[in-house]
C-alpha cells in the first residue's frame, strides 16, 4: 500500500508479479550504474537463496516468516538463471537452468503450473 507503507501481499518469489522486477533492478543498475539499485537487488537476492531455494528452483515464500507459501511453480520463474549468470552467480544459473530444462524434456514443454506435492 503506497499511502500507508504496509505490505498487501506477504509473498516474495521470483515467479510472477516480481519477475520483472529483479531483472530491471540489475539491468537498472548496470545502465545507470546507480548501487542503490544493486544493493536492494543483492538484500533480495540473499533473502530468497537462504529462504525460497529449494535445489534449481524458487518456492514464493512469506517474508516475514520464511516459510514457502504454496508448493507450486510458474514457469516465469525459469527467466532466474539468466539473472544469475548476469550477476556472476554462474553455477546457480546452471542448477536453475538444469531443472528447468529437465521439466522442458519430461514434458515436452514448461507446464502453466507445477504442484511438486
Amino acid at each position: 500500500n503506497v499511502e500507508s507503507g504496509a505490505f498487501e501481499n506477504r509473498a516474495a518469489g521470483v515467479g510472477p508479479g516480481l519477475d520483472s522486477l529483479f531483472e530491471y533492478l540489475v539491468k537498472a543498475y548496470v545502465l545507470f550504474d546507480d548501487l542503490e539499485l544493486w544493493h536492494i537487488f543483492q538484500d533480495v537476492y540473499e533473502a530468497l537463496d537462504k529462504h525460497a531455494k529449494f535445489e534449481g528452483f524458487s518456492f514464493n515464500t512469506d517474508m516475514f516468516r520464511g516459510a514457502w507459501t504454496a508448493s507450486t511453480l510458474s514457469p516465469l520463474a525459469a527467466f532466474w538463471g539468466s539473472v544469475q549468470a548476469m550477476i556472476g552467480d554462474v553455477q546457480g544459473a546452471m542448477r536453475t537452468h538444469t531443472y528447468w530444462t529437465a521439466l522442458w524434456s519430461q514434458n515436452s514443454a514448461l507446464p502453466e503450473v507445477l504442484d511438486v506435492n
